[in-house]
């Protein structure tokens, strides 16, 4: 799509997806200093010349980066750019709502977005303005899954992997609770987590069955997804969507989720639901080991599915951008 460009401030698998999906330049503008406003600094400066250099009409980003949005919310008045933001719960209420002058940021930017993507309908009544600015757009499966019928792990362990970013809203106390749950039923299972590992996470005495893979690189990421007997990402919020659980069916990998609504109408097929307790999470995962045959083949007609609907919303997606221009 002419005269557009994406903006981010991260390595983010939706940018890159999605920007390709409807064919919009990605400038991934990161920059590694010694302190956070070090880096918001030079990551600005570097933004202001990229929309001084390209002169785009259309200026795409994901929010959060909240300080990229308003950077971004600012100068559009002085290049005349329309705004495209793909929002998440944390560009809507940053950290929880806890600080005043990041709601105020994320208010600002947002009233001045001219279409506003976000992933389902319970986001829409947390966003201040009208629907005709809302498009509605769950993340396009990844296209990185190694897709070449990797059997999973033959030896004596049954694996399943914990998609884990070590948030507040992830229980993974309860995970651990669950771990020595399982160790006295099945002791062959094995809980393997992924995530930069925190300092308080380094010091605790964890079951011997929980295993702490720490941050992982995206192919030995897939590898360790496909060759899982099952997978889990768990969350407290209910109105939000799980990235994992879009991973999960790319690859074909049963999976095991928190129960909300929300992610009961979207993934529907081959996913495990469960309560955030120690004493649930233990039962769905013998659950999932029991059907996981019964529940992969689910998940990849659910993957089909999908895969149709979302090229269908990508073509709408292009038309609401460049009516946009034509404006």
């Amino acid at each position: 799509m002419k005269d557009m460009i994406w903006i981010t401030w991260e390595y983010q698998v939706r940018n890159r997806n999605l920007s390709k999906a409807i064919n919009v330049p990605l400038y991934e503008i990161i920059h590694e200093t010694k302190t956070t406003t070090g880096r918001y600094i030079k990551s600005s400066i570097a933004t202001l010349q990229l929309i001084k250099r390209q002169r785009p009409q259309v200026v795409f980003h994901q929010s959060p980066s909240i300080v990229l949005a308003f950077l971004l919310a600012l100068l559009k008045p002085f290049f005349g750019y329309k705004i495209v933001v793909d929002v998440h719960n944390a560009g809507i209420k940053p950290a929880e709502g806890k600080y005043g002058l990041l709601n105020a940021f994320a208010k600002f930017s947002l009233l001045r977005a001219n279409l506003l993507i976000i992933h389902n309908e319970a986001v829409r009544k947390l966003i201040p303005c009208d629907d005709s600015r809302i498009f509605i757009l769950p993340d396009p499966l990844p296209s990185t899954c190694p897709m070449d019928k990797t059997t999973i792990n033959k030896n004596e362990f049954v694996n399943i992997l914990f998609i884990c970013r070590w948030s507040a809203d992830e229980p993974y106390e309860e995970v651990f609770k669950a771990a020595r749950l399982l160790f006295d039923i099945k002791p062959n299972v094995r809980i393997l987590i992924t995530g930069k590992i925190p300092k308080h996470i380094q010091t605790l005495e964890l079951p011997e069955n929980i295993q702490l893979l720490g941050f992982v690189e995206t192919e030995e990421y897939n590898r360790r997804l496909v060759t899982a007997h099952g997978a889990l990402a768990l969350t407290t919020r209910t109105d939000s969507l799980n990235c994992a659980g879009y991973e999960a069916m790319a690859c074909e990998v049963p999976m095991i989720l928190s129960d909300s609504q929300v992610l009961r109408d979207f993934f529907s097929r081959g996913y495990i639901y469960t309560q955030n307790t120690a004493t649930d999470i233990a039962s769905n995962i013998q659950r999932l080991i029991a059907q996981r045959d019964e529940l992969k083949e689910e998940i990849g007609k659910q993957k089909r599915i999908y895969s149709n609907e979302y090229t269908a919303k990508i073509e709408n997606l292009k038309k609401h951008v460049n009516a946009l221009i034509d404006f």
